[in-house]
């Protein structure tokens, strides 16, 4: 099963300077306007905060409704209100949207059931776990406990500073952390 990577969009801000993301906002627009079909597709995201660096901040997946109704429903917008209460200067709330490929092309829509597109699933784990390793105030609480109990000195998770060894480097080095 294939997944294509869009964006970052980045989130509008209302006049008070917090996220606006309700299903009918200008952001659903834009996303449209730019990959046609994305905002109905299903698939996995990634709420980020970019300014100086670039921090993940939650990572979400949706089987059984679009990425618009899952990303503006209201328990997301109290976690990006959380993560983000208001406009931090030269700092920017965005999403990355991991849409799932059907195999003529075109984007999945939701399922009628859930766990019938396991592979979301999976990917959403994966992403939490590479998540953790850039921010460990990761919002997600499903699927990071055991990621947060597994330490691998100079790799993962991994306490105290110190030297690390040349085999964690090269291992960082070859998956990219």
């Amino acid at each position: 099963m294939k997944f294509e990577v869009h964006g970052p969009y980045d989130l509008a801000m209302d006049s008070k300077g917090l996220i606006s993301m309700k299903e009918n906002s200008p952001f659903w627009k834009t996303v449209q306007d730019h990959t046609p079909g994305l905002p109905d597709a299903c698939g996995c995201y990634v709420f980020r905060v970019a300014g100086k660096g670039a921090k993940p901040c939650y990572v979400g997946k949706t089987e059984t409704q679009s990425f618009k109704k899952e990303c503006s429903s209201p328990d997301k917008r109290l976690k990006y209100i959380e993560i983000f209460p208001k406009r931090k200067r030269g700092s920017t709330p965005q999403l990355f949207f991991l849409a799932q490929i059907k195999v003529n092309g075109g984007f999945s829509k939701p399922a009628k059931n859930k766990g019938s597109r396991p592979l979301i699933e999976e990917l959403e784990s994966i992403l939490i776990g590479k998540a953790l390793t850039k921010n460990k105030k990761l919002l997600n609480v499903r699927g990071t406990g055991k990621v947060k109990q597994i330490e691998v000195k100079g790799f993962l998770n991994s306490s105290g500073s110190g030297h690390i060894g040349l085999p964690a480097q090269k291992l960082r080095k070859t998956l990219g952390r």
